[in-house]
């Protein structure tokens, strides 16, 4: 899969869905990683936070694969259990749950 980010590291074209596997690890804690990806795990406070998170947490994965020339997996299909997560970085990601962020 190719992913490209223009000058202001904005995905240029379709933003990349991946499976994300969303556990509740204590009662105040839900942990999301990527089965597609040997490494990264966030973690948010209910499923609404931690969706936020690993929107971020994906970008962040992207972008530092294309800047270390790293091969990008094509998203797996979904397994029983998990849900795309689309790669939004954080600030983008809480204004449109309608937070706004400090400047």
């Amino acid at each position: 899969m190719e992913v490209v980010f223009d000058a202001e590291d904005n995905i240029v074209g379709e933003v990349p869905e991946y499976p994300a596997v969303f556990e509740q690890y204590s009662e105040t804690e839900v942990v999301v990683t990527f089965p597609d990806w040997d490494y990264g795990v966030t973690s948010g406070e209910d499923e609404a936070d931690a969706l936020l998170w690993a929107q971020d947490l994906l970008y962040s994965i992207l972008w530092y694969a294309v800047q270390d020339g790293e091969a990008i997996p094509d998203p797996s299909p979904c397994a029983p259990g998990e849900r795309l997560v689309k790669a939004i970085p954080m600030v983008d990601g809480m204004e449109s749950h309608g937070v706004v962020a400090m400047q």
